[in-house]
């Protein structure tokens, strides 16, 4: 596998990449004290190589050095993060620390990692136990949004949302009303992953925001929760601002698309006739199977 891992040296093409992941992989899943020697050299070797290293081979190698790693193996795969001379290899550490298997270094990453790392390696360790889908996350990712850095606040609110846990709509809502806008469209984001019925009042009352990437986030949001009382709200809001913002309009297109399954193109006024004659028909709403969506 050592081997195979080293055939594509100074590839730098995608072929080459898959080929190198499948052996990592590979390597850490005998989770031996051999192949677990041997992946602690190849950290070594790629970590400490001379300027201008393949910063993508060495995110390769944290990944499978944590994989079936412990809290030990994390620390050191965070700190060769840092230690890298390019930036990419700290903000790929979401990826790297998702991927750990083990209990105990799940446990480390959502308390140890999340609560006392760096602002920019915390910010990391949210966005992974958001991609983990972590239960266990969810109270630590409220403890994270007290904290003053907008990085760590934004990742913290859309991993609240990718774990689904409505129990924490009622935490993240009051950040619609932030005095940072990014906070603000982060939240919209999130809350529309979440998918709680009880924050649409909250998302409705950010459609008016007067920022327009916090209200194209917030109909899109309405969007996913799926219901048809939002659709009333974002004629409302698209009628008054109709030709100001074509991304928005756009949105507002999108969003009414998804919520009742048809498509009426970009006149605010054709919807409304429409909802007038058939909201009492058109029951709880529906996504259309080819309504375009947004990642």
């Amino acid at each position: 596998l050592v081997a195979r891992w080293r055939a594509t040296g100074g590839r730098h093409d995608d072929v080459a990449y898959a080929s190198e992941r499948t052996a990592l992989v590979a390597l850490a899943d005998l989770d031996t004290d051999a192949s677990r020697k041997a992946l602690a050299s190849l950290l070594r070797e790629t970590a400490d190589g001379p300027a201008g290293q393949d910063v993508r081979r060495l995110v390769e190698v944290l990944a499978a050095f944590v994989r079936r790693g412990g809290p030990a193996e994390m620390d050191v795969a965070i700190r060769a993060a840092e230690r890298a001379r390019e930036p990419y290899a700290v903000t790929a550490l979401a990826r790297v620390l998702a991927g750990a298997l083990r209990a105990d270094a799940r446990e480390h990453l959502r308390s140890t990692v999340l609560l006392r790392g760096t602002p920019v390696v915390r910010a990391q360790a949210a966005r992974a136990l958001g991609a983990m889908g972590d239960p266990a996350a969810v109270v630590p990712l409220l403890l994270a949004l007290r904290d003053e850095d907008v990085l760590l606040r934004t990742e913290a609110l859309f991993a609240l949302g990718e774990l689904r846990d409505e129990r924490a709509a009622p935490s993240m809502t009051p950040f619609l009303k932030g005095a940072d806008a990014r906070v603000r469209e982060a939240t919209a984001r999130a809350l529309g992953v979440l998918g709680s019925p009880r924050s649409l009042p909250s998302l409705v009352q950010a459609l008016d925001d007067p920022v327009p990437r916090v209200v194209e986030s917030a109909a899109n949001a309405l969007a996913l929760l799926g219901q048809a009382n939002a659709v009333s709200p974002l004629l409302d809001r698209w009628a008054r601002t109709r030709g100001h913002d074509l991304r928005l309009d756009d949105a507002f297109e999108r969003a009414l698309a998804r919520l009742t399954g048809v498509a009426l193109g970009a006149d605010p006024d054709l919807w409304r006739a429409w909802w007038k004659e058939n909201r009492d028909r058109a029951g709880p709403a529906r996504a259309h199977p080819d309504a375009p969506t947004t990642v």
